[in-house]
């Protein structure tokens, strides 16, 4: 599966296939060893790369299968499963099924919005907008298709990105409502 990533950034793509689909078959066979995310991975790697050279049928229906393990094996707001549905909201929209990729891109930035929050909590602020710039984001995606006009649901993007521009500033306002005491105990 690394071989193929490398492959596939060196602009190697027959070979970078080729070596995912050596990675998912091993997979498939063996299990995934420690990891149980391995062959979600390795079906969302080959999933990109089919869709990339064409065979979109193909790599959608690998994103769907990674999809439904990751969210089997990680529940359904992981960030991982986040990230493939933005795979899948990417090669949807390539694809030309604006209304599926839309669908998938806004759920997968509430998911990651979601996730971010809980972590957002308990971490200091500058782990949390380190972790809020990295994470599974489905919104760049979806305002991308609102500014081709493709987006019959504009409001709807619209509101994702105002909810996930504010977790950051809402839960550091809310840190600042609680430490604003008299109380020389706190």
């Amino acid at each position: 599966a690394s071989l193929a990533e490398v492959s596939w950034k060196a602009g190697e793509t027959a070979t970078a296939l080729r070596f995912a689909d050596e990675a998912v078959a091993v997979y498939e066979q063996s299990g995934a060893g420690d990891d149980p995310d391995r062959f979600a991975q390795g079906l969302e790697l080959r999933g990109l790369l089919q869709a990339s050279t064409g065979r979109v049928r193909e790599g959608r229906a690998d994103l769907e299968k990674a999809l439904s393990e990751r969210s089997r094996i990680l529940g359904r707001t992981h960030p991982l499963v986040a990230r493939t549905r933005v795979s899948i909201a990417k090669v949807n929209f390539a694809d030309g099924l604006v209304d599926a990729a839309l669908a998938a891109a806004l759920e997968a930035e509430q998911d990651g919005r979601a996730h971010l929050l809980f972590t957002a909590r308990y971490l200091p602020e500058r782990v949390a907008l380190a972790y809020a710039s990295r994470r599974p984001r489905g919104l760049d995606l979806a305002l991308s298709i609102a500014a081709t006009g493709g987006a019959p649901e504009v409001l709807a993007v619209f509101d994702s990105a105002i909810r996930s521009r504010s977790v950051i500033l809402d839960e550091l306002a809310s840190r600042a409502r609680s430490a604003a005491t008299d109380d020389p105990t706190v």
